[in-house]
């Protein structure tokens, strides 16, 4: 799971969790993930990493 939170001084403003549903850890694979255990899932190709992921997380954060 990923978590990201965000603080501003000091101030808790938001947190957004990514939980792999679907998928595995092979650099190729396209995971699905389920956003703050809601219904709105998110692909991510594993081998873009963990920034990438939590970047696609800001934007759900930024959009909700």
């Amino acid at each position: 799971m990923l978590i990201v939170r965000i603080y501003v001084n000091q101030e808790h403003i938001g947190t957004a969790t990514a939980r792999r549903i679907k998928g595995d850890a092979k650099p190729n694979s396209i995971n699905t993930y389920l956003v703050n255990e809601g219904t709105k899932t998110l692909k991510h190709r594993y081998g873009d990493g963990a920034a990438k992921l939590a970047q696609k997380l800001l934007k759900y954060l930024k959009e909700n």
